[in-house]
């Protein structure tokens, strides 16, 4: 009877203890449960530009995974947010991240203004992921998709004609 008791007290102190955590104390269990102030997710905003300016794509990928979780619903910083997230995997060349992130601009916010140029990154990551043609043209095909797309959605745009001369560049290939 005492072996069988003796594992059960031993959690039951454990959990215990966890429960008496001083107050700014935070385990990794509930790190993303809290809710930040209006001010810490300033800072931590500015903190993440600054760092996606230095070039340290991870600590500003990690910011920018946070701002997305803590930003209210219509922060116009949302889709910033996910812009750079996308900008800081392609930097990390984990494209198939990246196009993700840059999708949910251009889906998510359409009228944004960074949607047209999201559009374009995410063909830019697959035409970045196309490295062999005679070997498999479903990058390629995937890039020139995104960019026709880019092209009938937001026609007369800077990030369009861009677009018109990567897909030029890409029929070539």
């Amino acid at each position: 009877m005492m072996r069988r008791m003796l594992p059960l007290a031993a959690l039951l102190m454990i959990v215990g203890c966890m429960r008496h955590r001083p107050p700014g104390q935070v385990s990794p269990s509930n790190q993303v449960a809290l809710t930040a102030t209006p001010q810490a997710i300033d800072s931590l905003w500015e903190h993440a530009l600054l760092q996606f300016r230095g070039g340290d794509w991870t600590k500003a990928a990690t910011g920018f995974e946070r701002l997305i979780l803590e930003f209210a619903p219509g922060d116009a910083r949302g889709p910033k947010s996910h812009f750079f997230l996308g900008e800081c995997r392609f930097a990390e060349r984990e494209h198939l991240q990246a196009t993700r992130e840059f999708r949910k601009v251009s889906d998510e916010t359409p009228n944004d203004p960074l949607a047209p140029e999201a559009l374009l990154r995410a063909g830019d990551a697959y035409a970045d992921l196309w490295r062999r043609p005679e070997l498999d043209p479903t990058y390629g095909q995937t890039a020139l998709a995104t960019y026709q797309e880019l092209l009938s959605r937001y026609p007369g745009t800077p990030a369009a004609a861009r677009g018109e001369a990567k897909i030029a560049l890409l029929n070539e290939r």
